[in-house]
């Protein structure tokens, strides 16, 4: 069963094999997104059978889930 949705065929190159990844999100958030210290809500994944890369994620994807890193980002802000 898959928990994602494919948000696109025409991601950002691999770094590996330079063709176009798949720009994918998680289809809801699950309790397991919530136990962990954080999650990223998209990520990008090389479909193309030959290459090594599978998935590649950016902190600007990157999801908290703890008090006092909201804190911090509200600090920051």
């Amino acid at each position: 069963m898959s928990h994602h949705v494919i948000v696109s065929e025409n991601g950002p190159s691999c770094p590996r094999c330079s063709r176009p990844m798949q720009v994918r999100e998680h289809d809801r958030i699950r309790a397991r997104q919530l136990r962990a210290p954080y999650y990223y809500r998209r990520w990008f994944y090389c479909t193309h059978k030959n290459c090594k890369t599978n998935t590649v994620t950016c902190d600007e994807f990157k999801v908290f889930n703890s008090a006092q890193e909201h804190r911090l980002e509200a600090i920051r802000q």
